[in-house]
């Protein structure tokens, strides 16, 4: 068997913490945690499960878990999120693969929101790539949506099971997380330097709604489908909205900077 670290960053994730260590337990040879300064009890508890606990400032998503990724004591590497757990098929088919690793594993994540499980709006299978050779892959810099870089014709496989993402516990959650992350995105978009047309977001924001709930059978999942397609629909608005005040911000800056050269 191929030792195998799991690597999972938190910051103050007390209600989550418990499921996702103990899911990893049966499959991982060392558990890493990277926690980012948390307040609650993050920390005792990862350590009562027998994690080994590194603190450190929050870096990003992708430089987080590289940083996790470089202190593992393994190369083969299992990236998880704290508020996600393997289920006991996923469980058994990493075991499987553990035999002999080679490439990139990706898995099928099932998303929980208002404790019912979402299986349309686009939000699953929600594939990821989570379990790679730390030699030969990383996971980029983008503030959101951190995507694993692999070498060209990289070997992948998709295992059979779940991975059990517990998102969202009330809508309030998922409206302030998409809040950040539209933020961010903004952020992204202006180190980039895009452009975009005024008129195009609200015709943007109308097909991501019409796309989750019509196209991808949002409506499938009653109530809660709806709720997530508008709530999508709102962060690509807020994306561009927040990217609109960030420019006005910098040209400000730029012409306040040459007004006082002048």
């Amino acid at each position: 068997m191929d030792p195998l670290s799991a690597v999972v960053i938190t910051q103050n994730e007390e209600a989550n913490i418990y499921h996702c260590l103990t899911s990893l337990q049966p499959v991982a040879d060392e558990i890493l945690v990277i926690d980012s300064n948390s307040s609650d009890r993050t920390v005792e508890l990862c350590k009562e499960l027998g994690a080994k606990v590194i603190s450190q400032n929050w870096m990003g998503y992708g430089p987080t878990k590289n940083f996790g990724n470089k202190n593992a004591r393994h190369d083969w590497i299992l990236s998880l999120d704290a508020d996600e757990e393997l289920n006991p098929e996923l469980q058994k088919a990493i075991m499987e693969a553990k035999k002999e690793l080679k490439g990139v594993y990706s898995f099928k994540r099932l998303n929980n929101y208002c404790k019912r499980w979402v299986r349309h709006c686009g939000w699953y299978p929600d594939i990821k790539e989570r379990i790679f050779n730390r030699n030969e892959s990383f996971w980029n810099e983008k503030l959101i949506h951190e995507k694993l870089i692999s070498p060209p014709k990289t070997n992948k496989q998709l295992l059979k099971g779940d991975c059990l993402h517990y998102s969202y516990a009330t809508e309030g959650d998922l409206l302030i997380k998409t809040e950040k992350y539209a933020r961010l995105a903004a952020e992204e978009m202006l180190k980039k330097k895009q452009f975009i047309f005024p008129g195009v977001v609200l015709l943007k924001s109308l097909f991501r709604f019409f796309k989750g709930y019509i196209l991808q059978v949002g409506f499938l999942d009653g109530k809660a489908g709806w709720e997530i397609c508008r709530m999508n629909a709102h962060g690509v608005f807020l994306k561009y909205k927040y990217f609109g005040e960030l420019k006005k911000t910098e040209a400000n800056r730029v012409q306040k900077k040459i007004t006082y050269n002048i």
